[in-house]
């Protein structure tokens, strides 16, 4: 189980390690650079003619970190210095001063040469704008290089928090981030641009009334400990009876997946409740499957229905048509009077968006869906 953060989330974990736990955010920079070149050699990158790309603020700083450890170890290192020096924070200035204390060049443009790996450290965690004019066309030309690609912390131009592509973005090979998975590298299209992502800790604290979104990504590790043990005198009824409104002409497939994820996420007894002409292919195919095929008083036979079900799902490939929104009516009035969990998914969706747009309001005042 890991934690994915937001952008915001991440500075103020980042304050709050630096400022009330004490650890200098030099401390921090040098963390970071030693992972990010550790990574770098375990995922076999040639780093024999390495570009480093920096902006002026702490990501810009890491960056020419990692371009000092790589030229101890032999590498050919071309450090661009892209951001305004001016405008350079402390620590990527005092960054600066070691790197050239040990015979490394900072360039202001990035030279006409051929590389084997380009590091991108030019906007950090905290971009907020569009990129344009001249970063714009250093991003672009970055991504033409015939050279793999790592993106350190967060890949330029992608908004750490939603994962929007602000203008354009650097298209990353590897991604190695720092402390948590940012939600801008879990959502798309900015999981796109990080490609290979790997989380590397470098002493940061998440806690201490740190506030803002938090996010749990399970493992498959952690699929084990979520289900409940199973008693040695148990029988089917015990884990629960769940009712599955799904399918359509030419679409049960979908009727058979979302069944199938029902009975391995432990569900004790499972009702399909689905045309007649899907009885026979789910039947062969799911044996242990209740099917149940529509009747003509609907309303009636799915009161009953419902009534049966400890957990309801609706919607995995249910269709448009006028019976489906009969169904899905039923199930709505049916859940108004009723605390029962029921999960909504594809066209329930769609078919409750079209009542609420005919109706002119919300027609899904249910408190037992999710």
């Amino acid at each position: 189980m890991n934690y994915i953060i937001d952008g915001r989330t991440m500075k103020a974990a980042d304050h709050y390690t630096v400022e009330t736990i004490g650890i200098p955010s030099l401390v921090l920079m040098e963390r970071a650079a030693l992972q990010v070149v550790e990574t770098v050699k375990k995922e076999k990158i040639d780093i024999t003619r390495s570009l480093i790309v920096c902006g002026s603020g702490n990501n810009g700083g890491d960056g020419i970190a990692v371009g000092r450890l790589l030229l101890e170890k032999g590498a050919q290192v071309t450090v661009v210095l892209a951001g305004n020096p001016d405008h350079c924070t402390e620590e990527t200035k005092e960054q600066i001063r070691i790197f050239q204390a040990i015979g490394g060049t900072v360039e202001r443009e990035i030279p006409q040469e051929s590389y084997t790996a380009v590091f991108d450290a030019l906007f950090g965690i905290g971009l907020s704008r569009k990129v344009e004019g001249r970063y714009a066309g250093i991003l672009e030309r970055m991504n033409e290089m015939e050279a793999a690609k790592v993106a350190v912390d967060i890949p330029s131009g992608i908004d750490s928090s939603t994962g929007e592509v602000l203008g354009t973005a650097f298209q990353a090979d590897l991604t190695v981030t720092f402390a948590y998975l940012k939600t801008g590298m879990a959502l798309f299209p900015g999981a796109l641009y990080a490609g290979n992502v790997q989380v590397r800790d470098i002493g940061i604290y998440l806690r201490g009334g740190v506030e803002g979104p938090r996010y749990l990504s399970y493992e498959r590790e952690d699929i084990k400990t979520l289900c409940p043990k199973r008693g040695a005198d148990a029988h089917k009824g015990t884990y629960g009876r769940v009712l599955m409104i799904t399918g359509s002409e030419g679409m049960a497939g979908a009727a058979i997946l979302s069944a199938s994820a029902a009975y391995r996420m432990g569900s004790g007894l499972v009702r399909i409740l689905t045309p007649r002409c899907n009885q026979a292919v789910l039947q062969a195919k799911l044996p242990e499957v209740i099917v149940t095929p529509y009747k003509e008083e609907i309303s009636r036979q799915m009161e009953t229905l419902l009534d049966w079900a400890d957990v309801i799902c609706a919607g995995c490939g249910l269709g448009m048509d006028e019976r489906t929104k009969e169904v899905l009516e039923t199930l709505l009035i049916y859940l108004e009077n009723h605390e029962k969990p029921c999960v909504l998914d594809a066209d329930a969706l769609n078919n409750i968006a079209g009542m609420e747009q005919k109706r002119g309001k919300c027609c899904f005042p249910v408190r037992g869906a999710a």
